[in-house]
């Protein structure tokens, strides 16, 4: 969710939301001049014995917010509703590289949201094992099963 084109004087900002309020906050940010970043995650939940995807995000209860240094107050940052507070480090407060959030930005499809992917490889791809009695053999990965398990071909 942005407002405007990146300018190079803004600084982006960690913010702590009120619990499931991450919407609402960007939403008052974005009404305030700010670009907002509340990346999202759809992921299979399991309701009602029936699986079904759910879009949540992907970090519960933060927010990214840019300020134009110079050009916006960072003071409303603190009272805008739904936001708990401006994340801090002791006296700092916790800023965010420009790169990370572009890459959130780019990862995500047009409204904001990841995919869910339970291996970071897709099905097909080479692999190489790097540690274990396999070590050094190559393979092509098929498939992920479970979280700590993987289906892959090797090549002996």
């Amino acid at each position: 969710m942005s407002a405007r084109p990146v300018d190079a004087q803004e600084q982006w900002y960690l913010l702590h939301s009120k619990p499931r309020q991450e919407d609402l906050a960007a939403e008052h940010l974005v009404r305030q001049g700010y670009r907002v970043c509340c990346p999202k995650l759809r992921l299979p939940k399991l309701r009602r014995s029936r699986w079904e995807q759910a879009v949540e995000p992907l970090f519960p209860r933060y927010i990214f917010a840019a300020v134009r240094e110079g050009e916006q107050a960072f003071q409303p940052l603190h009272a805008t509703r739904g936001v708990s507070r401006v994340v801090r480090f002791g006296e700092t407060f916790a800023r965010v590289p420009t790169a990370l959030i572009e890459r959130l930005e780019r990862t995500a499809d047009g409204l904001g949201v990841h995919e869910f992917r339970t291996s970071p490889f897709e099905p097909g791809e080479r692999v190489r094992v790097f540690a274990g009695p396999f070590r050094d053999l190559e393979g092509v990965f098929e498939r992920a099963e479970g979280h700590e398990r993987v289906h892959v071909l090797l090549e002996m």
